[in-house]
């Protein structure tokens, strides 16, 4: 007789990966929610294994593998399970759990790795928690290790004024040239020619049917000028490792194209705010209200307006440190510019003509505002 057995994440994992090209948080999200695994964070079967869970803390559960390798098997279930499952399940900042349901005086909760998920008998709903070796003092912006919520308002019409890739990939369409590109009444006056061409109503402004009409593609209408550089810090990283993650996203942009309101893949280009969001991206800091959205409108200044940022600690400018990131008013008068500061008088930034790159602190001479670090 042939003996059936429910196979582990560990070894499901691998297989769909290697033959579907499934990606592995897609796999053990789907898997664990359907109840086809067994493990780490295995799906209750029904209604009945829910209540039970909820009402005891149980026991340590675990399959004919786990009991000969002596590995305990965990079970994650009900609301904590969903929670679980949306934040990424083992994959997530949370990690492996480390033992099952428990009651609490208000709910029920179970600990993980690196945190806990609480649920609550008065609200019913999921609350968790992440025990990182380092976090910012609560009164700063704080490191989602769990990841940012997505980006909303994106595949937006290029509208008077209105900078970022969108705009420069049509102005590289008609060869409009600016030194800072806009959808200026030069490059609008070009679209007005193309729609009524193509008829189209002749408005100057991109909307989703000349962008298609151009060939560019709805996929690309959608996704540039919306990126969002994903968490990759851990709870496991030191201060000292976050920060040289938030230096080594915006050195990804190094020899790239100057984009004026560009914040995109790195190989895409930006400009010099352009990618601080997405190093602050990348460490789990949210900069909102600055968003790679935002950053293409006519009249937002992101370096401006980081400096404004609330929740950031100002640092005097002879006191600075790797990491910090350093305002300029080139020109006078308003901020203008933003840079981050390597150490040894150096700084890393995006400028006009030259694009990403390394230069002195204070090749704007007499220039800096004011200075913030965001992993204090």
């Amino acid at each position: 007789m042939i003996q059936h057995r429910r196979i582990t994440i560990r070894e499901w994992g691998p297989l769909m990966r290697a033959r579907y090209r499934v990606p592995v948080r897609g796999v053990v999200a789907t898997l664990l929610a359907l109840g086809l695994v067994c493990g780490v964070g295995t799906a209750s079967a029904t209604a009945k294994e829910n209540s039970a869970a909820a009402s005891s803390s149980g026991k340590n559960q675990t399959d004919p593998q786990a009991e000969a390798t002596g590995t305990p098997q965990f079970t994650v279930k009900g609301k904590i399970l969903r929670r679980y499952t949306k934040l990424g399940a083992e994959n997530s900042a949370l990690g492996e759990p480390i033992g099952n349901q428990y009651a609490t005086k208000d709910g029920y909760a179970q600990k993980f790795q690196f945190g806990r998920i609480k649920l609550s008998s008065v609200t019913g709903k999921t609350t968790f928690s992440i025990a990182a070796k380092y976090q910012v003092p609560r009164k700063y912006r704080q490191i989602h290790y769990e990841g940012l919520p997505a980006l909303e308002g994106c595949g937006f019409n290029l509208t008077p004024g209105m900078n970022g890739l969108k705009v420069q990939m049509v102005a590289d369409k008609f060869k409009v040239t600016q030194r800072l590109q806009s959808m200026s009444p030069l490059l609008r006056s070009k679209v007005r020619t193309f729609q009524r061409k193509h008829d189209l109503k002749a408005t100057g402004v991109v909307n989703k049917k000349t962008w298609l009409a151009m060939g560019f593609t709805a996929k690309d209408w959608k996704e540039i000028d919306c990126y969002q550089h994903p968490v990759v810090v851990t709870p496991r990283m030191s201060r000292k490792q976050i920060i040289e993650t938030f230096i080594a996203t915006a050195a990804e942009y190094q020899g790239k194209r100057y984009i004026w309101g560009g914040a995109n893949l790195p190989e895409q280009g930006g400009d010099c705010s352009g990618i601080i969001l997405q190093a602050l991206y990348s460490v789990g800091i949210d900069p909102k209200p600055n968003t790679t959205v935002n950053h293409a409108l006519p009249a937002w200044r992101s370096s401006r307006n980081l400096a404004a940022l609330s929740r950031l600690k100002h640092v005097n400018l002879k006191n600075l440190k790797r990491g910090d990131v350093v305002f300029y008013a080139i020109g006078g008068g308003k901020i203008n510019h933003c840079a981050i500061y390597l150490g040894n008088g150096k700084i890393l930034e995006e400028a006009p003509g030259v694009g990403g790159h390394i230069t002195s602190l204070h090749h704007y001479r007499g220039l800096q505002k004011t200075a913030v670090r965001p992993i204090p």
